[in-house]
């Protein structure tokens, strides 16, 4: 009995030191999890700009979805540009030329949930409209008209990119236009004594109100930055 009594406090203070490392480790096994939820939070809401081609410049949006474990994202962009952009100096105040593109679709994000490098596919819609004045006839060099932009082009466009970043985010992209960029577009002049024709204006020549060159026909490119919450 007295044998058991001499070393019952040595089993007293291995049992409280045994509890004592025990809370200790459940702690740094918190800080840790919390460390590493920290590392690995999904921010699902995003928004920031893009500049590039065929957006020009304009606002961008997604949202990660739950889908395939945080892996699918919603995505739109959208641009709108008014004619003072395309034009200066005299001829500024003889157009009125707008610029739109709008783009939506998914994003897959191959390694890392919501982040990362990503595939995505979206269907884009670019519009050009507007006129401009005083344009001069191709049949008749003295005769001049209000020219009229109304061209429109769709398709379907394939992408990789890369999203780097947590609250404040940078995204590069790169892809392809199922459907090539025409390298024209179509303007019809109408003349005061009521008559009009068709002309074809190229992209890279010096009539075109945008210069857009044929080497980059189904080429899609834009890098950009926003915030995540």
């Amino acid at each position: 009995m007295r044998t058991t009594l001499k070393f019952l406090p040595l089993a007293i203070i291995i049992m409280v030191s045994g509890i004592a490392f025990s809370q200790d480790s459940i702690s740094v096994d918190k800080v840790d999890i919390a460390k590493e939820t920290k590392a690995n939070r999904i921010r699902p809401f995003r928004i920031g700009a893009k500049l590039g081609f065929p957006n020009l410049v304009g606002g961008n949006i997604e949202y990660v979805t739950p889908l395939l474990r945080n892996k699918i994202a919603a995505n739109a962009d959208y641009s709108s540009i008014n004619g003072s952009w395309f034009s200066s100096g005299d001829t500024a105040s003889d157009t009125d030329l707008k610029f739109s593109y709008f783009e939506g679709g998914i994003n897959y994000y191959i390694f890392k949930p919501g982040k990362g490098v990503y595939t995505g596919i979206n269907y884009g819609n670019l519009k050009f409209k507007g006129s401009e004045q005083d344009v001069p006839s191709d049949i008749d060099e003295n005769k001049s008209g209000k020219g009229f932009y109304d061209f429109s082009h769709s398709a379907v466009n394939l992408k990789l990119g890369a999203k780097l970043g947590g609250l404040i985010y940078f995204r590069s992209e790169v892809g392809y236009s199922l459907k090539k960029f025409p390298t024209s577009i179509d303007r019809r002049v109408d003349f005061n004594d009521g008559s009009s024709e068709m002309q074809k204006i190229e992209f890279d020549s010096e009539e075109s109100p945008v210069n857009i060159s044929s080497l980059i026909s189904g080429l899609i490119f834009n890098i950009g930055m926003g915030f995540s919450f």
